[in-house]
């Protein structure tokens, strides 16, 4: 089976002539706008005459241009592509919770920005990281989601963080990243060990900086990142394990719930805030 994928550059999206977003029919695609925009996107439109004309460059200073097909060719939505322009701090999101991968954002994208890949074709972290929104006044947000989802979500403490990250960060980012997280809950499968929250930050920055070219250089990033959140954990808590950090509780407790809910939003805020201040240290 294949899924949707968007290709930024090419994505000079507007929310209110997005075919893609009109057309799904479970709502799977969104608009959200951005603090950094795309300079050099270019978007073609969807008609017939689309690989004779090629890409169209688009006007960044004017935030549209659309295609060149003045003709007035609209595709099935029945929108008019020379309409279709859009901004460089637009882009498109695909919640693949809910796509059922039919394909039609895709064949009716009017930038030609939407491709169908294999279900397991593996997202680069550079990609992922390009769909980064959040600004540093918005991270509290993302610790309430991580606590939310550890107290009444059903995740345990490595999965909470690494649904809120990939909930509002990287929306991309495969749902069995989540799964990965499922072995490190309560400290290792229940061995009580380094905390899960710990572990589940490390998995997303991991994901996003690590490497999978044996030798590549880009793995010591995600080793310096995960480092610094672990010693954010200990500056904070002083301890790392599991079994220290929650010592004469009831596990079964609300006390110990709670406890620990504490130390899953500490370790989703500070992931996010490790992420943001990555991508503006990117742009420079």
């Amino acid at each position: 089976m294949k899924k949707p994928s968007v290709r930024l550059k090419n994505c000079f999206a507007s929310k209110d002539v997005c075919t893609a977003i009109k057309l799904c029919p479970v709502k799977a695609v969104s608009y959200i706008e951005v603090d950094e925009p795309i300079l050099d996107k270019v978007l073609s439109c969807n008609c017939n005459e689309r690989e004779a004309r090629g890409l169209t460059p688009m006007s960044v200073d004017g935030y549209s241009s659309g295609c060149d097909c003045a003709g007035g060719c609209e595709n099935e939505g029945g929108d008019p592509l020379y309409d279709c322009g859009g901004t460089p701090y637009g882009r498109i999101i695909i919640d693949y919770d809910i796509c059922i991968r039919c394909g039609i954002c895709a064949k009716e994208c009017c930038g030609d920005a939407i491709d169908m890949v294999d279900e397991s074709e593996r997202i680069s972290g550079e990609r992922l990281l390009a769909v980064f929104t959040k600004k540093p006044d918005e991270i509290d947000a993302i610790k309430q989601e991580a606590e939310a989802q550890y107290m009444g979500g059903g995740y345990c403490c490595s999965e909470a963080v690494i649904v809120s990250l990939r909930k509002h960060l990287v929306p991309d980012m495969p749902e069995e990243a989540i799964a990965m997280g499922s072995g490190f809950c309560a400290g290792i499968g229940g061995a009580m060990c380094t905390c899960g929250a710990v572990t589940g930050g490390v998995l997303v920055l991991g994901c996003l900086f690590g490497r999978v070219i044996p030798g590549d250089a880009k793995g010591q990033r995600a080793k310096v990142l995960s480092k610094e959140l672990y010693d954010h954990f200990l500056d904070m808590h002083k301890t790392s394990c599991c079994k220290a950090l929650i010592q004469g509780m009831d596990f079964h407790s609300t006390e110990r719930r709670e406890r620990c809910t504490v130390f899953v939003g500490d370790m989703a805020a500070k992931t996010a805030e490790l992420i943001a201040r990555e991508r503006d240290m990117n742009k420079e």
